[in-house]
């Protein structure tokens, strides 16, 4: 699915821009956006000849659009403020073709009318303003090569429209779009993060959207968004982001609740912008996930329910998701009738993907033998959790039995036996080709191929082993022990040491329990 700002963001604005412009953005990134709003439409009244606050404007008010998507009473006015920034730099480069600030301020602005076309679906339109974009910018930095504002908005264009999915290239090829690079365009906003005048900041949302969504490197969108939280810790978002990014690809369930009973303090306390109904609901959702996802659904479900009975306002698909999730959080638990009418409002919903789901769900009961091995599979991860090795490795066997495409069973009996040194056991025990379980648990990945460096040492294929132990260094999942080990191993190869499950006790989840 195309995601909001994928072909542009907001691009920087001219190397020296009247100072209240960058200061009224800035609210947009604290949580302030209708006081931005007020702030760039009196600039933009008051600087009628001034094509950047007009794009400012335009803007901020794609922010507010992407903020509030079930309502399109501004859009008309996101369009006139993008084209009447168009109509000013137009003035300008009648008189003087070659300004500089104008024709970057013509440039962004496509750029916003873009993002907001590609947020809005009108992928055509979306694809004819980023190429108009992308003539005005490349025609900056011909003037001012050190013009790293166009820069950034050039590598949007570059990475966007190299990677784009199939249907995406037919719109681009019916807007005869030129092809894009996405290596130089992944360059250029990094460099743009770093060096920019006036967007630092939306070259780290796109840094963060590029890894989370597009690279696969969910440590790295972790980074952007902690930089993110601790620059604007007043806007919820950027909590909401990282609570979400914890739980759907990182795996960090308990981090990820942690993080949500962080968010729900902060709303109890009444902090500005923590207040009102829909940020305490979208953390409750999270954390009701969360624990779904971490096999404790009797605990995910108060989380739930709240939801269900409170709603999520102007966010009814939100609503589905829950009705499913609670649904599911009673079947992982064994209750299939009480279940069911949960399934059934989700399935009469509003939200495409999870309306499907629980169809499904209604239609196709969990067999017996997954709800019992789901349950062995959770109390593995609890005496995981205690470092009781032993009973741990004794569940995951009983779950692998119940179900034996679960790749989390397997890859804690493949580790207890690589403990012991027993490199052929453990290639015997392997996930099987149709294992099932990354979706759900992403940080499996990472642990699959720390266990299959530790394999190739034993087997005396180091230079495969040292391979793998890289890729668990260059995404680790923000799993500390993976970390740990494949640091060891690429310095020197895995010896067995008969430790059996060696993960600690993963942060936040003894303290993030309470549904205040």
């Amino acid at each position: 699915m195309m995601r909001a700002a994928v072909l542009t963001a907001a691009i920087a604005a001219a190397p020296s821009p009247a100072p209240e412009i960058p200061a009224a953005l800035e609210l947009v990134y604290q949580g302030h956006v209708d006081a931005a709003l007020g702030r760039l439409r009196a600039l933009s009244a008051a600087r009628p000849a001034d094509p950047l606050a007009a794009y400012a404007l335009a803007l901020a008010l794609c922010w507010k659009v992407e903020e509030r998507a079930e309502l399109d009473t501004l859009d008309r006015e996101v369009v006139a403020a993008a084209t009447d920034a168009i109509g000013r730099a137009d003035a300008i480069l009648d008189g003087a073709p070659t300004d500089v600030a104008a024709l970057f301020a013509r440039g962004a602005a496509h750029g916003a009318l873009s993002r907001f076309h590609m947020f809005r679906e009108h992928r055509r339109d979306a694809a004819r303003e980023a190429v108009q974009m992308r003539e005005d910018l490349a025609r900056v930095r011909e003037l001012d090569p050190q013009h790293h504002d166009a820069l950034f908005g050039l590598g949007l264009y570059d990475y966007y429209a190299d990677v784009l999915p199939r249907a995406a290239k037919v719109v681009r090829f019916l807007a005869r779009m030129p092809g894009g690079d996405r290596r130089r365009g992944l360059a250029s906003i990094e460099d743009a993060g770093a060096r920019s005048a006036f967007h630092r900041t939306e070259a780290r949302v796109q840094l963060y959207e590029i890894h989370a969504f597009y690279e696969d490197r969910p440590e790295r969108a972790m980074d952007a968004l902690d930089s993110l939280r601790k620059e604007y810790p007043t806007h919820p978002l950027w909590a909401l982001k990282t609570l979400e990014h914890l739980r759907a690809r990182l795996g960090a369930y308990g981090e990820a609740v942690a993080a949500g009973r962080a968010i729900l303090a902060r709303s109890a306390r009444g902090e500005e912008n923590y207040k009102g109904p829909w940020v305490p609901a979208l953390a409750r959702l999270e954390m009701g996930h969360a624990l779904v996802s971490d096999l404790r659904p009797e605990e995910a479900r108060p989380f739930l329910l709240a939801v269900v009975a409170n709603g999520l306002p102007g966010n009814p698909g939100g609503l589905t998701r829950a009705r499913f999730l609670l649904g599911l959080s009673l079947e992982r638990a064994g209750d299939r009738a009480e279940a069911l009418p949960h399934y059934q409002s989700a399935a009469a919903g509003t939200e495409g993907e999870w309306r499907e789901w629980a169809r499904d769900a209604v239609s196709s009961p969990l067999p017996p033998e997954r709800v019992r091995a789901l349950a062995a599979l959770g109390n593995a991860r609890r005496r995981r959790d205690g470092n009781r090795a032993t009973e741990a490795i004794a569940f995951a066997g009983e779950a692998l039995r119940l179900w034996p495409q679960s790749m989390e069973a397997a890859l804690t009996l493949v580790e207890d036996r690589l403990g012991r040194g027993d490199a052929a056991g453990a290639r015997a025990s392997w996930p099987r080709a149709d294992a099932r379980q990354v979706a759900e648990t992403p940080w499996l990945r990472a642990w699959e191929w720390l266990l299959e460096a530790e394999a190739d040492d034993l087997e005396g294929r180091r230079a495969e082993a040292v391979q793998q132990y890289k890729k668990v260094l260059q995404d680790a999942y923000r799993r500390a022990d993976l970390r740990r080990r494949a640091e060891a191993g690429s310095k020197a190869p895995f010896s067995p040491r008969p430790v059996g499950v060696r993960f600690p006790p993963r942060r936040g989840i003894s303290t993030a329990l309470s549904t205040t």
